[in-house]
Formats: C-alpha cells, structure tokens, sequence
C-alpha cells in the first residue's frame, strides 16, 4: 500500500464514483456516475454544481430527478453547461469543481475544460483544437523506491511539488510518462495545477500468459477511473515495450468507458484507434550483450533525417512519440551503470565519472536538438527524469541530490537550452576540419510557438578559456509551429587544436537559445 486510504460513513442514496467529461466546443459537461440507492427507493433527486476551483465561484447549478426503476444500483449521466469556460493549458491550467449531491452524500471531482488528441493525417498532438509539441521526461517511481534516498520524498507534498514544478518550468518541459509502476494520486492533483501533459502508463512490462484477461480488465477500467476526471491525464498507456495482441483487444473493449475519448498507446503492438499514437524508444547508442557493439558515431547525426525507429510499430504512420532515447546513462557519481559499461568503454575508455557526466550532457544535448529539430515526432521525452540509484541499477536520472532535488551540474546546463520552444540544432560533424579553413555550416531553427520568430545567429569559435577567437552574425526568421535552415559561412580562423562552436539564435525580449559544438581543428594540409 502507498497511497492514501479513507474510510467514508454516509448513507442512502450514496455516491459511488463521479466522471467529468469536458466538452469544450458545447461549454458544458457530461456527468456520469454511479448512484447506490435504498431498496425501495422510486425517484432521486440530484444537485450538479459547477465552482471555479480557486475562487469558489458558481458556474452553474442544476437539479436533476431520475426514476429508479426500483435499481438499487443506477448509472445516471447528464450535462451541465460551463458558461464563458476559460480552457485548461499549459500556460494557464485553469480548473474547476463539480460537486454532485444526493442530500445525504456529495462528491466532488476536480477537472479542466481542455481537449488532448492526436491526428494522424498530420502525425502530430492538439490540445483545445491547437498544435502542441510535446516536450519532457519520463519518472519510474517504483524504481525510486529502491532508491535508499528515496524514504518518505514520494508522499512529501512540498518535494513532490518542486519535483513536477522547479525543473520541468527551468528546462520547459510540458509532458512527462509516468512508467514502470503507479504514482500516487496527489502528483496527478499537482500536475493538474503544473499544467502538465501526462503520458499514463498501466504497469505491465511483457505479458504474461497465466494472467486472467477478465481480471485484468477489471483493473484497468479501476486504474481508469482513478485518473480520467484530471485534465494532466492527456492519454492512456496500456503496457511499456510488450508486443501482446490481448492488449490490443482490451483497449477496443474499454476505451468507449472514458468519455473523454482519450487516444491509448499500444505499447510495441499496433495502434488499435485511427488516431492513437505510437511510441518509440530509438537507442542509436545501445551496446551490450544483446547487440554486436557500438556503430552509432556522431558523424550520422549529421546525414540522419530524425527518423522513427523500427522498435516501435513498424510500419505505422500514425503520430509518433519518442519517450525513450539515449542508452547513456550514469549513476549519480557518474559511474557507468549496468547496461551502458560497454557504450563507455568505447567512446570514453579511461575517463573519470566527472568526464562521463560531461559526455553525457553533450550527447544527450546533441541527440535531443537533432530529433526535434527534423519533426518526425509529435513529442520527444528524455528518459529519465527521476528513477532509482542503486548497485544493479540500470537507467539514470539527472540528480546529484534527489533529496534536495539538485540536478548533475552538467546535465543542468544542457537541459536549460535543449528543450527551449525555439530550438537550434547545429547539423555539422566533420571528420576533418583544417586550421583557417571556411565552411559551411547549417543551422536548423524550430519554433514550437504558435507565433513567428524574427532574430540573429551569432556563431562563435571559442577556445578553452572561453575566449572568442571568430564571430558571424546572420539574421533568421521562423514561422508559427514551423522550421527552417540557415546556412553560415564560418570562417575557422585559428591555430590547430580543440574549440567550442557556440551558436545563440537571440530574439524577443532578450530570449536566447544556444546549441555547442566540440570542434577540433588540425593543420592544414
């Protein structure tokens, strides 16, 4: 047991559970819940009330009268109009009450007026009918605790606050799954507030055949009812990494039962809807005991296209979520975990765990910038945001501190630039690259705003002092929810040795973004 546990004394007619599905086009909302009257009971009167959650405010209130037909048990549904409705977003996760009563009993359901979905034709999510990229990180909790740092930080409502606020607004992430295991209800309740996405994953890792498949249903449409009144909870996830068509199976069963329509994610199955999404866990630096060794090299970057990997569904052209991608973990003091020892053997033989926190930033920053920079997927998630630091452990996440909830400094310092809504991603590995040489450099700029950016690149050559030895300015213009290239022509004026490429696209109101580049430059020949 890890999660609160009340014990309600009320009598008949009581309630039993309350749905709240919005309607945002209609300013209104469909009730539905399960009423347990009195034997003998031939009408019931009900009073739907709709508050503004933080003002108390009254929307509006009905009363509504249904006949028993002498059912002690009775599954009643009707709407309730939300007038001059403000919508619940990232930006503004705006939220209200609706409280059903019997006279004797209430419940009350938090919700926001919001609509999640994805859309095939165009391979990309909406929220409140709007292109929305999505951008974030993934928790396993149940792996946290094994952690020995974790003790009681999951049900501190002050940590797990900052945990979903602080770093997720920093880095300007929107979205997070929550995988290998349930979350306590009240970090939906705070990502509800946050304005986050969430990516609902049920807790299943590779079927079992000895399940019973009517018993399994019946947990799912628990784990649903759990969680559909909260608007964070943006779309379901039946299994992580399992390829089981029983799954596919129960999703068409019981999808119809959440009245907000929420797209499933099918795992490593196809997709069971016309507009469900697909995932991707696309691992271009995997190396270990199940594969021949490292090939991925940076150099592929550079003449990649973003594309979706063959892990997930294949061929599908559905919206494509890649929540998984790296293969580069390290523990908190920067050793090398269990599956990624002979990723580091490779690439960083020798290298102390401050260089491989270094390494690991840079190519995680690199891989990141290069995914949401090609727009092939509707949302890119880092994985992993918080997981468990223990010996056999075989992820990472970003913290020096979970406690304190103080990230690796340099995983910081990447993570504040790579998810910026204006994105850079500078497309350029070469093999060789000589002393006072010119080249040519491309530059791709996304813009995940709903508004054009107009602004100026300037590109610097930086030595390990941090001296700027060169400098090209050029300006750019991108469109709402768009992309473009810019190609610079950078002259490398310097003597042969290692430097920083730096590139900072500057616009609005002194906002910035910067990608870095390791370039070393030889002699000419």
């Amino acid at each position: 047991m890890y999660d609160d546990v009340s014990l309600i004394c009320t009598s008949y007619p009581y309630i039993e559970n309350v749905q709240v599905a919005p309607d945002i086009y209609k300013n209104e909302i469909t009730i539905q819940s399960v009423i347990l009257n009195k034997p003998g009971t031939k009408q019931l009167s009900l009073t739907g009330t709709v508050k503004e959650w933080k003002s108390g405010k009254v929307v509006s209130s009905v009363i509504k009268k249904f006949e028993t037909n002498n059912n002690n048990r009775q599954l009643i549904s009707f709407n309730i109009p939300v007038t001059e409705a403000i919508l619940w977003s990232p930006q503004n996760p705006f939220l209200y009450c609706f409280t059903l009563s019997t006279g004797v009993d209430d419940y009350t359901a938090r919700f926001g007026m919001r609509e999640f979905r994805f859309d095939t034709p165009t391979k990309r999510a909406y929220l409140n009918n709007k292109l929305i990229f999505l951008r974030g990180s993934n928790i396993t909790l149940h792996r946290f605790f094994d952690d020995s740092l974790c003790r009681n930080h999951p049900w501190d409502e002050k940590w797990v606050r900052t945990l979903l606020t602080d770093l997720p607004k920093k880095y300007s992430w929107n979205t997070f799954r929550f995988c290998i295991g349930p979350v306590p209800d009240k970090w939906f309740e705070i990502a509800d507030e946050a304005g986050l996405i969430i990516q609902n994953e049920y807790f299943i890792w590779s079927y079992r055949p000895y399940w019973n498949k009517d018993t399994l249903k019946s947990q799912l449409i628990r784990w649903m009812n759990d969680c559909w009144n909260h608007p964070s909870v943006a779309w379901w996830d039946i299994c992580n990494e399992t390829r089981e068509p029983i799954l596919t199976g129960l999703i068409s069963e019981i999808r119809h039962l959440d009245l907000s329509n929420r797209a499933w994610d099918n795992g490593y199955n196809l997709p069971e809807g016309e507009n469900d999404p697909v995932e991707d866990h696309h691992y271009k630096w995997y190396a270990g005991k199940y594969g021949p060794g490292l090939h991925w090299k940076l150099k592929n970057f550079q003449e990649g296209t973003g594309e979706k990997s063959t892990n997930s569904p294949h061929p599908s052209a559905h919206a494509c979520v890649l929540n998984e991608y790296g293969w580069l973990w390290l523990k908190r003091n920067g050793q090398y975990t269990n599956l990624t020892k002979a990723v580091y053997d490779s690439i960083a033989p020798g290298a102390t765990n401050n260089q491989r926190q270094e390494l690991y930033s840079y190519l995680l920053a690199v891989e990141t910038e290069y995914f949401r920079a090609h727009r092939n997927y509707a949302g890119v998630m880092h994985f992993d945001y918080l997981t468990g630091d223990f010996n056999g452990a075989i992820t990472g996440d970003i913290f020096k501190n979970p406690e304190t909830l103080e990230p690796v400094q340099a995983y910081d310092d990447y993570l504040s630039e790579i998810f910026k809504p204006l994105g850079v991603y500078v497309n350029f590995f070469p093999d060789r690259l000589a002393s006072y040489d010119t080249a040519n450099v491309p530059i791709m700029i996304i813009q995940d705003d709903d508004f054009p950016v107009n602004g100026i690149l300037e590109v610097k050559l930086v030595n390990d002092t941090g001296s700027e030895i060169e400098i090209v300015r050029q300006a750019f213009k991108v469109g709402a929810f768009s992309q473009t290239t810019v190609n610079v022509k950078f002259p490398f004026n310097a003597k042969p040795g290692a430097y920083w490429l730096n590139t900072v696209a500057l616009h609005g109101n002194n906002d910035k973004t910067l990608s870095r580049r390791k370039i070393t430059l030889s002699t000419a020949l």
